[in-house]
């Protein structure tokens, strides 16, 4: 049938017209408003989550000082100088030259640290790596009265303004954000005898923080009272910004971990967005204007207006076509627009002036079209899948109810409540083959999980990575135990059915059981922390959170002081005893539970300090580092305790080997016996030192100090000290004399001196040791 036989009244025109207008504008304006809004929410939890691993970043650098700190309230020489009374300069002398080598030590370990101060309110003196004053005299002060005013054992304190080398033309004014830690470890209040100071630059803190402003903007912390610690703007610092911003808002940041508030800055309407350490309590904060935020919607608000602009061209067309007046020249305008973009140049008139054919064929190329849509729609369902479940995972999606409709167009057979989180991981992955077999073998994987889950209750699976995946299993019931239980089994299945069917082992982590989907996020963490205990606890087995003893800490904090025992030996150039102390320290770990990244940590300090004391002996130690590369990236990568022990031991005998080899090759010093025998005559002067005897033998003090470290494997103190020691063991056992009189004779003039000293060397005081021997 020919339109141009066809009238269409121009009312009726009319009314199409507005009507289709109408349905395209209500259509486009609701689409842009459910995209607007669901890209808002995923930019919040998207920036809120970039500054929680912008905060735990921070929070790992600064708990790894304050293990450093808690560590050196420990160190003997450290205990010496809180509680010891340091009344002669010798005396003095001999605490700084130790102090001074630990905290310098320290310092090159750790790039971020600026300075450490150890302050002894018994002596009144503050020592840091380079100079021992006076509290009076010392030129930062200011820390130990905050420190004074605290109750807390430790607390971050920041920032502060220290001017360094006040006394000279070339003063530098530093921001310095602090770590005050009491000693003892546990005392607060008048029972507080010192203290350690960790200081950190804020241009080091904020570098830290600046690592994301490339997806963030400008990113700030707050302490809690609202109050700047670290800015890219360094007029920012000090501010309390918190409460000018959000008012009595800020109050609630200090209840709610992370979040976001809409304010007006200056001006400028926009959203912070915040997250509060629990660490430090401090705030990390990031502000975006509206503009910006406008500015990334504006891609999609272009797109649906030209959507909807051209739905409106086509209704337009559409009705005009319709009329007789317009027929043939948008018939022949359409004939030049398919050439040019179908190529429809075979087309003849009669086919497009003369019946709707044309028209019909423009229709069928739309239902063609639509099918293609949703075969790419179910190809896509796999896709779907995963992005969902690990939404689940995530902490991203919390409601069953919600999501319902898309379990069910994805397939995901899942109850409405209690859950447990599985991970299972293939132990050894290098032996999966190529990258296809992996990805067939997690396949595979996953879908034996799926069979044995659904036959007990309802699961889903997906694959993390190649070779690992998580499985969420629903039950019906609100058996909590017999949940487990039922878990636990399924898990043995799995286990047992990979080792039958691929000849493979898989470690399965299992998290506890939680009530609603909100629990998820936990659930997965859970299962992931038990799953690294197959380091500790083997291969091939199913590791539930539940079974799983975490050791206190004051029992970690035991098994890391007996660590030293391993360095001690080694430098006794004992290879047997070396290995049998590490041993036992690993085995002992191994009882105590440890965590398996605590055991990673106790095996890589153990190494550097081996390794530190090897270069204090003057051993070259670059052909093992370079040999056995990265200790830290070896033993973090180690999958199991076996490897990392062989690996470690290894170290520790080449180690030896060095040492001995350095020790049977050294060469001596001509003046050196000439040095022992001056001190052998004159260990009784009171006056006898370092600097006596470099000017005595015309050495440097620096030289004959290295040189004393080199040849007898101490310094001058702790050679005079022994000296002076058995002499005084001597005269005990072998005279009448008494102790201020053998404490004279031995070159003390101060017998409370002699009395402490010689009972830190032999375990007694001169009394009690006379009396035992006598």
């Amino acid at each position: 049938m020919r339109i141009i036989n066809r009238r269409i009244p121009q009312k009726v025109l009319t009314v199409y017209v507005a009507v289709f207008v109408s349905i395209v504008i209500l259509t486009a304006g609701l689409s842009y408003w459910s995209v607007a809004v669901h890209v808002k929410e995923d930019l919040d939890t998207t920036r809120i989550d970039l500054l929680k691993q912008l905060g735990q970043k921070v929070d790992l650098v600064l708990r790894g000082i304050d293990k450093t700190t808690l560590n050196l309230v420990q160190e003997t020489e450290v205990i010496r100088f809180m509680e010891g009374s340091l009344t002669e300069d010798q005396q003095k002398y001999e605490v700084f030259n130790n102090l001074s080598n630990t905290l310098r030590t320290i310092l090159d370990a750790n790039s971020i640290l600026s300075s450490i101060y150890l302050y002894s309110s018994e002596n009144n003196l503050i020592a840091s790596s380079s100079t021992l004053e006076k509290r009076s005299q010392f030129f930062d002060q200011e820390w130990v009265d905050m420190f004074h005013k605290i109750n807390d054992i430790s607390i971050w304190a920041g920032p502060r303004k220290v001017t360094y080398n006040a006394n000279t033309s070339f003063s530098i004014n530093k921001n310095i954000v602090t770590l005050m830690r009491s000693y003892p470890l546990t005392a607060t209040g008048s029972r507080k005898k010192g203290a350690v100071a960790a200081n950190i630059n804020e241009e080091k803190l904020n570098e830290l923080v600046r690592d994301t402003n490339s997806r963030l903007g400008q990113v700030f912390v707050m302490d809690k009272s609202g109050n700047v610690i670290s800015h890219q703007d360094k007029e920012q610092l000090y501010l309390n910004v918190g409460r000018i911003w959000l008012g009595d808002n800020f109050d609630q940041i200090q209840i709610q971990q992370f979040g976001q508030w809409d304010i007006q800055i200056d001006g400028s309407n926009g959203r912070i967005y915040y997250y509060t350490s629990p660490y430090t309590g401090w705030i990390f904060m990031n502000f975006m204007p509206d503009e910006k935020e406008d500015k990334q919607l504006g891609v999609i608000r272009n797109i649906l207006l030209s959507v909807a602009l051209g739905m409106v061209v086509f209704a337009v067309i559409a009705a005009l076509m319709l009329s007789n007046r317009f027929y043939r020249p948008m018939q022949q305008a359409l004939r030049s627009i398919s050439m040019q973009l179908k190529g429809d140049a075979d087309s003849s008139p009669t086919e497009i002036y003369g019946n709707l054919d044309y028209l019909e064929k423009r229709f069928s190329q739309v239902l063609t079209d639509n099918r293609t849509m949703n075969q790419q729609l179910r190809d896509s369902k796999p896709v779907m899948k995963w992005s969902l479940l690990m939404d689940l995972l995530m902490g991203n999606r919390t409601s069953y109810f919600v999501e319902k409709p898309l379990f069910d167009f994805l397939d995901i057979r899942l109850f409405s409540s209690h859950f447990i989180v599985m991970v299972a991981e293939f132990d050894k992955p290098v032996e999966l083959g190529s990258e296809r077999d992996a990805q067939l073998y997690t396949y595979g994987l996953c879908n034996m999980a799926e069979e044995y889950m659904n036959g007990a209750g309802k699961g889903a699976s997906i694959q993390l990575e190649l070779g690992k995946a998580a499985f969420i299993m629903s039950f019906e019931d609100e058996n909590a135990t017999g949940n487990i239980v039922t878990a636990l089994s399924i898990g043995e299945l799995i286990r047992s059915s990979v080792e039958s069917y691929f000849n493979k082992s898989v470690s399965i982590g299992l998290s506890r059981h939680t009530d609603n989907m909100r629990g998820l996020k936990q659930a997965y963490l859970e299962s992931l922390e038990a799953l690294k205990y197959k380091l500790v606890l083997g291969m091939n087995m199913v590791l539930s959170i539940e079974d799983l003893k975490i050791p206190s800490s004051e029992s970690t904090i035991k098994i890391f002081a007996t660590r030293e025992g391993v360095a001690e030996a080694l430098r006794e150039g004992n290879a047997n005893k070396t290995e049998q102390l590490f041993d036992e320290l690993l085995n002992k770990a191994v009882q105590e539970n440890i965590p398996p990244e605590t055991m990673k940590q106790l095996c890589v300090q153990v190494l550097v300090e081996s390794l530190s004391e090897a270069l204090e002996l003057n051993v070259d130690v670059s052909e093992i580092t370079k040999k056995h590369g990265d200790l830290y990236q070896t033993i973090n990568t180690s999958q199991e305790l076996a490897e990392i022990r062989a690996y470690s031991k290894n170290i520790l005998f080449e180690l030896n080997r060095l040492i001995l080899e350095k020790r049977s090759s050294r060469s001596k010093n001509e003046a050196f016996p000439k040095i022992l025998d001056y001190i052998h005559d004159n260990y009784k002067r009171s006056d006898l030192s370092l600097n006596l005897i470099a000017e005595k033998f015309d050495f440097s003090v620096s030289y004959l100090s290295r040189l004393f470290k080199e040849q007898m494997e101490c310094n001058f103190l702790e050679y005079l000290i022994g000296i002076r020691v058995k002499t005084a063991q001597e005269l005990l056992t072998g005279t009448s004399m008494k102790i201020n009189e053998i404490a004279e004779e031995v070159g003390y003039t101060n017998s409370y001196s002699f009395n402490r000293i010689f009972k830190k060397h032999t375990g007694m005081t001169p009394s009690e040791y006379k009396e035992h021997n006598s």
